[in-house]
């Protein structure tokens, strides 16, 4: 794996944890699967 890819999956993993702690877990799994870039910890979601 590259760096970038190990960068990604870093963010995305911290959007779900974010995502689970808010109880927003749907909303944000629907948002990647349409093709919306991880951020990390988005605070939109808490």
């Amino acid at each position: 794996m590259t760096l970038h890819n190990l960068s990604y999956i870093a963010r995305l993993m911290a959007d779900l944890r974010a995502a689970i702690a808010a109880g927003t877990l749907a909303e944000v799994t629907a948002a990647a699967r349409a093709g919306a870039a991880p951020v990390g910890a988005r605070a939109a979601y808490t």
